[in-house]
């Protein structure tokens, strides 16, 4: 492709030397990567990816065998280990940019060898700054573009040397071939048919080149029935993503890129195409541009098409999501629930964190309506399905219940699932601590100890798991042992409130079981279970009674003409009875008519559980069920 420069050129370029233009490359590759570097830093904010990806890795000899038994494995390990060590965004942020910078620099460092050696300038940037948009979308997986740094690098060096004999050069890049298969998995294609047709198209050796097409596409094929790995599997392994990602368009051209470079520069080698090239160039006057202003263009061109591409594409409810998922790790619980006012994505899991945030914060039974809880209490437990999709969110919530068979079971899903990740193999070692079985414990316990950066947590619960006498003066034990159930109950797949009344039974002050009871009967409409446990908000000392259970009495108040008012008075605060008239006066304005009221209603009192219950309850909302508030 860079055989078309001398064509631009005027004659008094022809005479700049061949360092400045490296100087200039030099320059375009750091403004670009630059900018890179500070759209992942500021905009992308990269830890976030580990929120959607969190490899698991053992520095354990058995783990690293198990990688070694599949094609590609090698780079999946390399890749876990890389993202181990992402500790902040700053660094994450510098490891990739550095990561485009190698791709861009191995890819102009081939071109070049298409081009007798002239400097190739903007066009090799392309793939790195694609690579980029990718990272920044969050799923996109690390070992995809350590596997195209790694085929770069060997395509370099053979194409590179140039050894008397060339069939030496054809058996080595043949070895080559199956060393990157088994090191880079699908993605050695890209080594494999750019050398194919490199020796096909560029230097005429048609048998050499055929040779090495043919055995590039049949190894795929013989692996998969060698390997435990699948006919997909063993051609697409990190060669593109294999799971669902958005923009899969973006990552099947990169390898394209590369085909494309190839057959255009051997394109511009034929001399009609020559005549054609000059004839472009003098019309559109190029050639009369200094190779400044040439690379200059150039950089503003890659830059501006990155921002507006990534831009256009910019998933704000994806970051702010990914961001909540982050906060609830680090209990941060106040930026849990700012944020989800921000985030218009809508789904059980998400409601999910949300009330767990605000059961932490003190203010789940006050502000439950707050947020329009589509899911009754699905949004609160989660159903099955979510469960499944979610074990490790799944275990965490039962845990801090106290259902630790629960807790237990979903970790166990969570490690088939995602691996041995370091807070999957504390809950479960925690788990079997809690439940008495230390030798078990023991086993994930050494299992953590073998992860980066968890060495020293993992020493102390291995103590502490060896000191059954220590365990028992240890404060978080003490408090789990304390809430958890000691009898087996059948758990059902549905939500159910079973579990957090048998809590309650066993230990009248797991507070936290409880709130998430009297909002399972808030969601579900049940107003009788509140009534049977209302005792209880004085013996856990409330200074008030939650507004959403104000709320709640007003109904139950309205229903049963027996009802104490004088209690109704001292237990409903004057402003929470003034609103409930306020909402029955609406309601009649329309004369029972819930449809036509519904807008007006919206505006005043979409955070009151009388809307809800017209409303938003999942299982009533008919209008005959919410005749009983006029």
């Amino acid at each position: 492709m860079r055989n078309i420069i001398p064509y631009f050129k005027k004659k008094n370029d022809s005479n700049e030397s061949h360092g400045s233009a490296n100087i200039a490359v030099w320059i375009q590759e750091y403004l670009v990567l630059t900018a890179c570097f500070l759209y992942f830093l500021f905009r992308v904010h990269p830890k976030l990816i580990l929120e959607l990806q969190s490899p698991a890795f053992l520095m354990d000899i058995n783990f690293f065998k198990e990688f070694l038994q599949i094609p590609g494995g090698l780079i999946d390990w390399l890749s876990a280990l890389f993202m181990r060590f992402w500790i902040s965004d700053f660094f994450i942020a510098l490891f990739l940019t550095l990561c485009c910078w190698c791709v861009a620099f191995l890819t102009r460092k081939w071109s070049e060898t298409l081009t007798e050696n002239r400097v190739f300038h903007t066009s090799h940037l392309i793939p790195a700054v694609l690579l980029a948009f990718l990272h920044s979308q969050y799923d996109f997986n690390l070992s995809i573009t350590l596997a195209l740094i790694v085929n770069l690098s060997f395509l370099n060096l053979i194409v590179r040397w140039t050894p008397k004999q060339a069939v030496i050069q054809i058996a080595a890049g043949i070895i080559a071939l199956v060393l990157l298969f088994w090191i880079t998995g699908g993605a050695f294609l890209i080594y494999g048919v750019i050398f194919g047709f490199n020796e096909l198209i560029v230097k005429k050796r048609y048998v050499n080149g055929l040779f090495i097409l043919v055995c590039s596409s049949l190894l795929p094929y013989i692996a998969s029935s060698v390997f435990l790995v699948t006919l997909k599997q063993a051609y697409l392994h990190n060669l593109i993503s294999e799971n669902s990602i958005k923009f899969w368009s973006v990552g099947y051209f990169i390898p394209l890129f590369y085909i494309l470079v190839l057959i255009i520069a051997s394109l511009t080698k034929i001399g009609v195409i020559q005549k054609l090239i000059k004839k472009i160039a003098k019309l559109i006057r190029l050639g009369e541009l200094s190779i400044r202003w040439r690379y200059a263009l150039g950089t503003l061109l890659i830059i501006c098409g990155t921002i507006l591409l990534t831009e256009k594409t910019y998933d704000k409810n994806l970051h702010l999501e990914l961001e909540i998922h982050q906060f609830m790790r680090e209990g941060r619980w106040d930026d849990v629930i700012y944020t989800a006012r921000q985030c218009a994505v809508v789904n059980p899991l998400l409601f999910h964190q949300i009330n767990l945030a605000l059961f932490q914060s003190g203010s789940l039974l006050d502000k439950l309506f707050s947020f329009p809880q589509f899911f009754g209490p699905s949004g609160l437990m989660m159903d099955f399905n979510w469960r499944s999709i979610s074990p490790v969110k799944t275990s965490d919530l039962y845990w801090k219940l106290g259902l630790i068979n629960e807790s237990l079971h979903w970790a166990h899903e969570a490690l088939e699932l995602k691996g041995p990740t370091p807070e999957i193999l504390k809950r479960l070692g925690m788990a079997y601590m809690i439940k008495g079985d230390h030798i078990a414990a023991r086993r994930f316990f050494l299992n953590l100890k073998n992860v980066p950066f968890c060495e020293k947590t993992a020493d102390d619960l291995i103590r502490l798991n060896d000191a059954p006498s220590e365990l028992t003066q240890d404060n978080d034990a003490k408090y789990i042992r304390s809430y958890m159930l000691t009898k087996d109950f059948i758990h059902l797949n549905t939500v159910s409130s079973v579990g957090l009344e048998l809590l309650l039974k066993q230990n009248p002050n797991n507070k936290m079981a409880f709130e998430y009871l009297i909002a399972y009967y808030l969601l579900t409409g049940n107003l009788n279970g509140i009534v049977n446990y209302f005792p209880a908000f004085g013996f856990f000392n409330y200074s008030q009674i939650p507004r959403s259970v104000q709320e709640a009495l007003l109904i139950i108040a309205s229903l049963n003409s027996n009802f104490d008012q004088n209690q109704l008075n001292s237990l409903v605060q004057p402003i929470t009875r003034q609103r409930f008239l306020n909402y029955q006066q609406i309601l009649n304005k329309y004369k029972g008519n819930i449809s036509g009221a519904k807008p007006e209603l919206q505006v005043q009192f979409a955070d009151t559980y009388w809307y809800y219950l017209m409303y938003m309850m999942p299982e009533a909302r008919q209008s005959e069920k919410q005749n009983e508030f006029q």
